[in-house]
């Protein structure tokens, strides 16, 4: 019996022992959100400031963290809450980008309200609609085919694509993120080493995981689309962008020569230009007249963003036609400068948030009340399989050391 009972107080300080481990590897990946990190691994990264290659501060480690995640490099860090690691890196990057703390409990500002919705509602179908090829397929079933810009072709590599069955002037893009578009007005100046260059890196670039972290581009299957060379006349297109409040347009931007001198211009659902910025750098410039086709783009706008808590419709007019662009769920990724403060404070308040949040990796909602649900859950069992492996190493090597005999005399 006094065997027995010393056997059961060695398993109850070896547990005890493993637990403290574990609460260590746990406090480890709170305080630095990795673990396991060898210096040489400090050093694939180009982003960190110190000359040693060392992170300098807390943040270059998260840094390092995302720009493996955008790589889609495992580490060892992702049995722990994925979740718990995209929240970090949000607000890091929020307190690089504004020098302020960003609070997710309760988010006050329509930036702040961005960043909650990129973490906690990035539901599958902004995923679809993201994607600049699937969403084809929805604007199709909704508003019509005939409001999509032609398609000249779909690949999945560069070297797919038949540059020689292509018209003179067209526009590649990369269906899953943002800003991957290039512009060919004429095809016989095309650098095709530096085209493929270009599109291998972004086809190999994970933008939902991203510093941004807008999850809802996460996983969108990678593919290079063609289409139609667009012009409304100007040499560009006016992009029109509606912004949306729960399936309501609230009012619409113009943005006019983006690819030179950007000006945009803010405008009431009549039409009347608005005193009000969506960053100060765009240079605002009055426009002769509203689109005649007001009136339908944001009735087609409705209906695009219905059930939507926030989404801007972008479309474009070429030769009086109406032409779907894209939706977006987070313009600028929240990190917009808008001015004045009381239009801040009123995008603010027609962003009601949601008591129930989605978690992205395992594909539920939950009550933010509650702990959030991980992938440590899943991981749980092979931890219980390496104690009871733990516990009987050490039972052994007392035994081998003749502890056990020791403590029967």
């Amino acid at each position: 019996m006094k065997e027995l009972f010393w056997f059961l107080i060695i398993i109850i300080f070896c547990f005890c022992l493993i637990m403290v481990f574990l609460y260590i590897l746990i406090f480890l990946y709170k305080r630095f959100g990795i673990i396991g990190l060898k210096e040489k691994d400090f050093k694939k990264s180009h982003i960190f400031s110190d000359e040693n290659n060392k992170p300098s501060n807390y943040l270059d480690i998260y840094n390092y963290y995302y720009y493996n995640l955008s790589r889609n490099r495992f580490d060892i860090s992702m049995i722990f809450s994925m979740n718990e690691v995209y929240k970090k890196i949000i607000q890091n990057t929020w307190y690089e980008k504004t020098n302020k703390t960003l609070n997710l409990n309760n988010p006050l500002t329509f930036n702040e309200k961005m960043q909650w919705l990129k973490l906690y509602n990035s539901i599958p179908i902004k995923t679809i609609l993201a994607d600049k090829y699937l969403v084809r397929e929805y604007i199709k079933n909704k508003i019509g085919a005939q409001y999509l810009i032609p398609l000249l072709g779909v690949y999945s590599k560069f070297e797919d694509i038949n540059f020689a069955q292509l018209p003179n002037q067209f526009v590649i893009k990369c269906n899953h993120g943002s800003g991957f578009n290039i512009i060919v007005k004429d095809k016989s100046n095309l650098n095709m080493e530096i085209i493929k260059k270009q599109l291998d890196e972004w086809m190999g670039y994970n933008y939902g995981l991203s510093f941004k972290m807008e999850l809802h581009y996460r996983d969108i299957q990678p593919k290079i689309i063609i289409e139609k060379y667009m012009d409304d006349g100007t040499g560009d297109l006016r992009d029109y962008k509606i912004t949306c409040f729960n399936g309501k347009p609230e009012f619409l931007w113009i943005d006019i020569n983006r690819h030179s001198e950007h000006k945009r211009n803010l405008y009431d659902l009549k039409g009347n230009q608005l005193p009000y910025e969506f960053n100060t750098k765009y240079k605002s410039i009055p426009l002769s007249e509203k689109p005649k086709q007001l009136r339908q783009l944001l009735k087609l706008a409705s209906i695009l963003s219905k059930n939507f808590l926030f989404a801007r419709i972008d479309f474009y007019l070429v030769d009086q036609r109406i032409y779907f662009g894209e939706i977006t769920f987070t313009p600028g990724s929240g990190y917009l400068i808008i001015t004045p403060r009381s239009f801040e404070k009123r995008l603010s308040s027609l962003i009601k948030l949601p008591k129930l949040a989605y978690n992205v990796d395992i594909g539920e909602y939950y009550m933010l009340e509650n702990p959030l649900k991980t992938k440590f859950n899943l991981v749980f069992p092979i931890y219980l399989f390496e104690i009871s492996l733990i516990i009987y190493l050490i039972y052994y090597l007392f035994a081998k050391l003749k502890i056990i005999k020791l403590i029967k005399k």
